[in-house]
């Protein structure tokens, strides 16, 4: 695995990414993304059908109970980029972080992986990211998968405390765009 921050970590984005999530409303919107464009899964939204997908971009020790994951992991050709929340449970990636490289590179976590994803998105050289099925509300899944632990009141912190990432994200890359497919409760414009 070649871990971010160490001279081997090659991996590099993109002008222009899109980073899809497992909200609903990817169902519907999803499709829109352009065949050309560079595409990170975020967790289970590797799975969508027919999405092609650049990156597999995961950080949630949950996955790997969910039915799917096995196979997904076995069989998926393309890069791999997962947190240590997993590597360290048996499942390696091409690339990976830990909690002590989100504090070396100042990057905020506890919103949501795809909070992450962005962050990290910008620091390996994307300016414009378009997000699609990041709802950031209620606690089911595309497809029908329930995370318990999620309520309204969790996801209005999380939601406050993306925004405000976003925001202090412009003093670091003062040219970087983000916009969403389909509905979210984040603060960016609506494609």
């Amino acid at each position: 695995m070649k871990r971010l921050g160490t001279p081997g970590f090659d991996l590099k984005l993109p002008k222009t990414v899109y980073i899809v999530g497992s909200g609903p409303s990817v169902l519907d919107h999803y499709k829109r993304i352009p065949e050309d464009a560079y595409v990170i899964a975020l967790n289970g939204a590797i799975n969508l059908p027919d999405l092609k997908t650049d990156l597999w971009f995961a950080h949630c020790q949950r996955n790997v109970e969910q039915e799917w994951w096995e196979e997904t992991y076995q069989n998926h050709k393309g890069p791999k980029f997962f947190g240590s929340f997993i590597t360290e449970l048996g499942y390696p990636s091409d690339y990976g972080f830990d909690w002590s490289d989100l504090r070396l590179f100042r990057i905020q976590g506890g919103i949501t992986v795809a909070g992450l994803a962005v962050q990290f998105a910008l620091l390996l050289g994307a300016q414009n990211i378009i997000v699609v099925g990041l709802d950031m509300g209620g606690n089911v899944r595309y497809d029908g998968i329930e995370n318990p632990k999620n309520s309204e009141e969790k996801w209005e912190k999380t939601v406050i405390l993306f925004n405000r990432v976003m925001k202090t994200l412009k003093q670091t890359f003062p040219t970087y765009s983000i916009y969403s497919l389909g509905p979210t409760k984040l603060d960016v414009i609506q494609l």
